[in-house]
């Protein structure tokens, strides 16, 4: 004779994060895992390294007086009036206002200053 027992089913009476607790855990932490690793990899990315325009091999005197051409750079003596390398014109060419003495660039046509019209 076959007896048939009657099975009792386990039932999830506290809900499915009961049941997939542990399933959710390793979600997060796989999550929070993946972004620190986005973090500690873009760190430098956003800050690009300094970049100065400037030897550090070349010895600079502030206290020499010295006529560099601003064409080319070229160290030319104190006296120079025009580039020994290429020729350029070592004088300023700035303008100077008649009436209140201020420097004005060459391409000015009126003191910034105080108006008056320049030659």
């Amino acid at each position: 004779m076959i007896k048939i027992r009657k099975c009792n089913i386990i039932q999830d009476e506290k809900g499915a994060f009961f049941v997939f607790g542990p399933l959710w855990f390793v979600i997060l932490v796989m999550i929070v895992g993946f972004i620190a690793t986005l973090i500690k990899n873009n760190n430098g990315k956003n800050n690009p390294e300094k970049v100065y325009d400037y030897n550090p091999n070349q010895i600079v005197n502030p206290l020499k007086s010295r006529n560099i051409c601003p064409k080319c750079g070229q160290n030319n003596s104190k006296s120079a009036k025009f580039c020994n390398k290429c020729g350029s014109n070592l004088l300023p060419k700035n303008k100077s206002c008649s009436k209140c003495g201020s420097i004005n660039q060459t391409n000015a046509n009126f003191c910034q200053d105080c108006g008056n019209r320049l030659e």
